[in-house]
């Protein structure tokens, strides 16, 4: 296959080209992969921290009622309804959060009729106290019944922490890979485009520049007058090829002329030589 100056040029930066698109491209896969697993680890963060508000929400809820109880003060029951609030908007935050998660989705369902319950127990006592005095509210509260729905919460709350935690590590550990790998894939990438173009670089010199600058060092002598040069004909099939033949071609033709005149002067010469001894001896 003829392969010419310009195809051996342009196949080389083409080469080059591809290799660059490869490295980008794996790069860009890598750090998407790095990007979509912050946003998981994000998320199970996200999870945890809306675990945390749920409980500190209750316990607002808790100490509203408390405070009511021992005060009959309607301002005291402040936390306490905003807590029931601020519990149920947890509660729907944790189900969307968690839409993908089948696990926590189930404990989710655990945890609403017991908090229901729980709300339930405090707003008894939060009518007894406004009914029948703080006595009876507390003879309620001393059941422990509050405390039972409670515990339980937090178990569940515990669990569903503690297997965000283990995803969260897991995530974690993941997230640190594909920023090494998308770390290596850019070095290494850098590294071996480098290396590449300068190969490139290194051949064409030698499979174009340096033929080239034989052949145009031979020109100067042939300017000069110095015939005695001598080019390594090649096979080659390209421009380079060409050049090269040819102009070891024309250097043989001018040594063949060259040596024809030289010839041709010294029968001129010795024609000369005769013609003036027959005048010689004629005069």
């Amino acid at each position: 296959m003829k392969w010419s100056v310009g195809t051996k040029i342009g196949s080389t930066f083409a080469l080059v080209w591809l290799l660059l698109l490869a490295i980008g491209m794996t790069s860009y896969r890598s750090t998407v992969q790095l990007i979509e697993t912050a946003g998981l680890v994000t998320h199970t963060n996200l999870v945890r921290l809306e675990l945390t508000e749920l409980l500190t929400h209750l316990q607002d809820a808790e100490t509203g009622q408390r405070g009511f109880i021992l005060t009959g003060i309607d301002r005291y029951l402040e936390p306490y309804t905003a807590g029931v609030a601020q519990t149920q908007g947890s509660i729907q935050q944790l189900r969307q959060l968690t839409a993908d998660n089948p696990n926590h989705q189930r404990r989710i369902d655990t945890l609403e009729p017991l908090i229901g319950q729980k709300f339930a127990e405090l707003d008894s006592t939060i009518q007894l106290r406004r009914t029948k005095g703080v006595d009876a509210a507390l003879k309620v509260v001393l059941t422990d019944q509050g405390k039972i729905y409670m515990d339980q919460i937090r178990k569940v709350d515990a669990d569903m922490d503690k297997e965000a935690t283990d995803l969260l590590t897991v995530r974690d550990k993941d997230a640190q890979q594909k920023a090494e790998t998308t770390r290596d894939v850019i070095l290494s990438g850098t590294l071996f485009g480098f290396v590449a173009s300068l190969i490139g670089a290194i051949v064409l010199s030698l499979n174009i520049a340096v033929p080239l600058r034989k052949v145009s060092a031979a020109a100067e002598k042939v300017a000069t007058g110095d015939l005695n040069v001598n080019l390594v004909t090649t096979s080659r099939n390209d421009e380079v090829g060409t050049l090269t033949r040819s102009f070891s071609a024309m250097v043989k033709g001018l040594r063949e002329l060259n040596l024809e005149i030289r010839e041709g002067v010294s029968v001129l010469a010795s024609s000369a030589s005769e013609i003036l001894a027959t005048t010689t001896q004629v005069a």
